[in-house]
């Protein structure tokens, strides 16, 4: 999902996108290292109890808020809300196109992520194999190992890791703060076991 948002990130004009179930909880975004998780988590549920409360709500197809600096623009999608920021300059016919492509796709993968339900087990497995990974890039790196690897966590923008693509993005990250090629090889030996 989060491959199909960069797609759709190369429209000019585009900051940043995301797709959030209806209740606006559930996201997967593509936007900046410098948006912070908890910020585009709140423009996520900002934007759906927004639309609920708007008497078309229920033929709603786009909204497009403008502000001074920019717009930004949602797109029903069956189950849940595509939302992206804006500059003022965006070909509107070009993102629609754009979002007319993508929306049945992005409706089967929403569909698809709503049907699984959170499990604890997961998420402590996730949380386990993140520790793991910050041990084997800390021995790799030294003791600056510990601020790069949050520094890394906050590029990717979300707080909570949810799946495995999560992980692999974060080894992608930490990799190339390794400057030792022996040192990058032996870490992504090891993180290959760690995700396995």
């Amino acid at each position: 999902m989060r491959d199909m948002l960069q797609n759709i990130n190369k429209v000019e004009g585009v900051i940043g996108s995301l797709i959030s179930t209806a209740d606006g909880e559930k996201t997967v975004h593509a936007f900046p290292p410098l948006f912070d998780g908890e910020h585009i988590r709140k423009l996520s549920t900002t934007m759906a109890d927004t639309i609920r409360q708007l008497p078309v709500a229920s033929t709603l197809e786009l909204l497009e808020m403008r502000y001074q600096d920019g717009k930004i623009v949602t797109r029903k999608l069956r189950g849940g809300f595509l939302t992206l920021l804006c500059t003022n300059d965006v070909n509107m016919s070009l993102l629609n196109i754009s979002l007319n492509v993508a929306k049945p796709k992005l409706e089967i993968l929403l569909a698809e992520s709503a049907t699984i339900s959170p499990n604890p087990d997961v998420s402590r497995n996730l949380a386990e194999r993140m520790n793991k990974l910050k041990v084997a890039f800390i021995r790799q790196v030294g003791p600056v190992g510990e601020y790069l690897f949050e520094e890394s966590i906050k590029k990717l923008g979300t707080a909570a890791f949810q799946d495995d693509d999560d992980l692999v993005d974060l080894v992608d990250l930490l990799k190339d703060e390794i400057e030792s090629i022996v040192g990058k090889t032996e870490f992504i030996n090891e993180s290959i076991t760690i995700l396995s």
